[in-house]
């Protein structure tokens, strides 16, 4: 498990990663994002991060609607391929209240990203600054 996190860390952390958003440093900015829940876990990589803008369900839940239209594959500079699950753009991703992350330093992109896994299980909810 040690492994996967290290190995999802520095996926994380690479250029690759950063350049998806136009700004070549925050390879370290992501790699400091924990799990607000479990500071001992990141909040994973590219293969389970998606821009998104905030909502709410009727029942005054916060929503994350899915607006990230990034290609699913990945190729790192090291030759490896990553793959993240197709997420529709409109898609609608519940946000578990102990998943918000409040972290010291604010998110320095343009949108709010949700780590989420293959089978819905929300890691973390990046919002944006001031949030």
């Amino acid at each position: 498990m040690k492994s996967k996190l290290l190995a999802l860390a520095l996926l994380v952390a690479s250029p690759s990663f950063a350049a998806d958003y136009q700004a070549p440093d925050l390879g370290e900015y992501f790699a400091s994002l924990m799990q607000p829940d479990n500071q001992n876990a990141s909040c994973c990589g590219y293969a389970d991060a998606y821009q998104c803008t905030e909502d709410q369900d009727p029942d005054g839940a916060l929503v994350c609607v899915i607006t990230d239209t990034r290609p699913d594959e990945r190729r790192l500079p090291d030759g490896r391929l990553i793959v993240r699950p197709h997420r529709e753009v409109g898609s609608r991703i519940r946000i578990p209240p102990q998943k918000i992350r409040k972290h010291p330093i604010p998110n320095p992109t343009e949108t709010a990203i949700v780590f989420v896994s293959i089978s819905g299980v929300v890691y973390c909810y990046e919002p944006l600054a001031g949030i």
